[in-house]
């Protein structure tokens, strides 16, 4: 007797973004990237140390006449977590539960 068993594989999607706006002035707005990411998930830095780590977190704009950036994204978040991490065998930051990320932008 032969038994077959299939397997379908499920797409992990454990990170969920949002995207808001926040008016600091006439000139100014701040662009607010939020991750809510679910339990054993984490988000990494964008600011790592080294190449042979974890994939940081990168934001890409569009070159524009409407806008320019102020300054890099800032990370926000109560879920923090800074240490040596064993499989990198490095420091790393990371963050759980959830992030933001706010870039400043000048019209």
């Amino acid at each position: 007797m032969l038994g077959l068993q299939t397997g379908f594989g499920q797409i992990l999607d454990p990170v969920k973004w949002s995207f808001s706006t926040e008016k600091v002035n006439d000139q100014e707005y701040n662009l607010k990237f939020t991750a809510t990411i679910e339990p054993g998930w984490y988000v990494y830095s964008q600011f790592l140390e080294g190449e042979d780590g974890p994939i940081p977190t990168s934001f890409n704009f569009d070159e524009s006449d409407h806008f320019e950036l102020v300054g890099k994204a800032v990370e926000n978040s109560d879920h923090r977590k800074e240490g040596h991490d064993p499989m990198f065998d490095m420091n790393i930051v990371k963050f759980a539960e959830s992030v933001t990320f706010t870039q400043k932008i000048k019209v």
